[in-house]
């Protein structure tokens, strides 16, 4: 259980606003969600076994508190780049078949925060498999909500906000790891 909550939570505040998720929300809009929903658990399922894979690796490498410490900065990392606003994404011109989706979603989530976040807490726990379970319980319910908040209307400027203040708690989570891995505190 040490890995499960932590990415489950971490995922889900990293992927307000994602390139993914904006991703999601176009396809949304086209109709069933259901499509949607499986593709992009079928591009993270490829994505984060990989960031899980690495992890392990790399846990096997490092001491604890590098481990820790790498989780600090996935968070950190994470956080970051959420706390300037991202212009609203681009709409997709026509439907694409399941395999389309799946690419274009396994591109959008390349290098993304979430992926850095499975690797590292995969390395700190040395779990991949609670790892990897909940960055995509975290990238579903993102999604899930994603999706029932564009069909109930939600602004962009609230998303905005919102993705704002997860980029805060992502920071502040993970520079309060560090700085427990460094031993300064």
């Amino acid at each position: 259980m040490n890995a499960l909550i932590p990415v489950f939570l971490a995922v889900l505040l990293g992927e307000i606003g994602s390139k993914a998720q904006g991703l999601a929300r176009s396809y949304g809009r086209q109709g069933n969600h259901l499509p949607v929903i499986g593709a992009l658990l079928i591009a993270s399922v490829l994505s984060y076994c990989l960031g899980a894979a690495a992890g392990v690796y790399m846990g096997r490498l490092l001491a604890e508190e590098a481990r820790l410490l790498l989780a600090g900065l996935a968070l950190a990392l994470a956080g970051a780049p959420m706390l300037w606003p991202r212009k609203p994404a681009v709409e997709v011109a026509r439907p694409a078949r399941l395999v389309g989706m799946v690419m274009r979603f396994i591109i959008a989530q390349f290098g993304d925060g979430a992926q850095f976040i499975v690797l590292a807490f995969a390395a700190y726990a040395m779990s991949p498999g609670l790892a990897l379970t909940g960055g995509l319980l975290g990238v579903v319910a993102g999604t899930l909500a994603t999706l029932s908040a564009d069909r109930m209307g939600m602004r962009f400027g609230a998303a905005n906000a919102t993705r704002i203040g997860a980029g805060l708690l992502l920071l502040l989570a993970g520079g309060w790891l560090a700085v427990t891995a460094l031993g300064i505190g």
